[in-house]
């Protein structure tokens, strides 16, 4: 994860949480309870979960800011916004073993329940500063951010992953990607991705950054309009991706690649040390993990090597 100039990274289960300066390489590292590897951030906290509850923390300090006792899965997302922070719950509700399923939502800077919003169990959820959207019935229903109140609901069928960017829902509907209006939850049009490898969980899924779309199938990357759902360009042999700095990042074994977001044109090549494991990206920013346990902080305009990082050192080098 990538916020506000800070890496957060974890190496695995229970392992240290480091909080990284993208531009120096310092580094605070802490222990952490369960799995956050990448980790959710907002407003200067970074959200973090495992045996001591859901834990929100300086990002810069690692300081507690509060801590809520509630047991989360390892493999839970946290959604935050400005003013609140969504966890997901389930709870037993009757004699006969029925559960009411759905997202809580915690006051960002407090950690104080405000509201809580139904869905299905296992159901994703996005929001903007705005709408809440998730799932449930397996359809799209959209709630105010600030009370938490239904504004509408979808007919439309549909299912993760889902984002939100610039007042558009993304989701899958059936074997495409859906995309609807946030604010009403009007449906605006359908995409072939090609295949389904963008809508697998293991994997990053597609990829939206202001009026457009990359994705991966098969092993080719594809940038579309969201607009018109207008295909713009595609590159054959990338296993990875990220958007940063109007460039998409693809990745494959130990090159990443900086590719202009409107064209395609190739800015600039490089070889990292081992395979990439993963890839992230946000502002100035590029973030690859490799195999080694390290990470590699690159410059994304460039692609100049800021520094690797070791996550089982904490240091960087």
């Amino acid at each position: 994860m990538v916020a506000d100039g800070r890496i957060a990274v974890q190496q695995g289960i229970r392992k240290s949480l480091h909080l990284i300066d993208a531009g120096t390489g310092a580094a605070v590292s802490l222990p952490a309870g369960g799995w956050s590897d990448a980790p959710a951030a907002k407003k200067g906290l970074v959200f973090t979960h495992g045996a001591g509850g859901l834990v929100a923390r300086d990002l810069t300090t690692g300081e507690v800011k509060w801590r809520v006792l509630m047991k989360m899965s390892y493999l839970a997302r946290v959604v935050p916004t400005q003013k609140v922070v969504f966890v997901p719950y389930f709870a037993h509700v009757d004699l006969l073993g029925g559960t009411e399923t759905g997202w809580v939502a915690l006051d960002v800077e407090k950690g104080q329940r405000v509201y809580e919003v139904r869905a299905d169990r296992f159901a994703p959820l996005a929001a903007n500063d705005d709408v809440v959207v998730t799932i449930e019935n397996g359809e799209l229903v959209g709630y105010s951010v600030s009370d938490g109140k239904e504004r509408w609901r979808s007919t439309v069928k549909a299912s993760g992953p889902l984002t939100i960017e610039d007042n558009r829902v993304y989701a899958r509907s059936e074997d495409q990607l859906a995309i609807f209006t946030a604010a009403s939850g009007a449906l605006q049009r359908r995409v072939d991705l090609g295949g389904t490898d963008a809508f697998r969980w293991f994997r990053t899924p597609f990829v939206v950054k202001g009026n457009t779309i990359a994705w991966i199938d098969s092993s080719v990357l594809s940038v579309a309009d969201a607009t018109t759902g207008k295909p713009l360009w595609k590159r054959e042999g990338v296993e990875d991706l990220a958007i940063a700095s109007g460039l998409v990042i693809a990745s494959r074994d130990d090159q990443l690649e900086g590719l202009d977001l409107a064209t395609g044109a190739s800015k600039w090549k490089v070889a990292i040390n081992h395979d990439s494991a993963s890839l992230s990206a946000g502002g100035d920013v590029i973030v690859a993990r490799v195999e080694t346990d390290e990470v590699a902080v690159l410059d994304a305009a460039t692609g100049k090597q800021r520094f690797v990082f070791d996550l089982e050192t904490g240091k960087k080098r």
